[in-house]
């Protein structure tokens, strides 16, 4: 059964703002949720399968203080673009190399030169060649 209607929890102005960047290589339009302030470093949690960015509210909340928390959709998930075509035949689209190209993309986008990388489940699958291939952009890898 497809739900009709959005989760109303989904829209909490507590959780944090939400946004949309569009990376540069794919096209994708990425969606994320942010808390804290712009000046703060950035603190980029990458959610597990099958998971969005919903599951980070609590980190959202609990760092906003110190860091300019950011959860976003990972590609094809939540409210983030899949690139085409789905299914099967678009496996090719979601190899090591466009994942952690889209991380890449996703700081520049947001504005910093690093992070501090929060990652779970598939988010650190991606999340460690990530770090191993682009150590200048992580300074510090949970």
């Amino acid at each position: 059964k497809v739900r009709q209607d959005r989760p109303k929890c989904l829209d909490d102005p507590a959780l944090g703002t939400h946004g949309y960047v569009r990376l540069k290589s794919s096209g994708l339009r990425f969606h994320y949720v942010a808390a804290g302030e712009r000046d703060k470093p950035l603190m980029l949690c990458l959610h597990g399968f099958p998971e969005c960015w919903y599951s980070w509210r609590h980190q959202l909340n609990e760092f906003r203080d110190s860091y300019r928390v950011v959860a976003p959709d990972l590609r094809g998930y939540g409210e983030t673009e899949s690139p085409q075509p789905f299914g099967y035949c678009g496996w090719p689209n979601f190899t090591m190399s466009h994942l952690t190209t889209d991380v890449r993309e996703l700081v520049e986008a947001l504005g910093y030169s690093s992070c501090t990388l929060v990652a779970h489940d598939w988010g650190g699958v991606v999340a460690w060649p990530f770090a191993i291939d682009n150590p200048e952009l992580v300074d510090k890898l949970i």
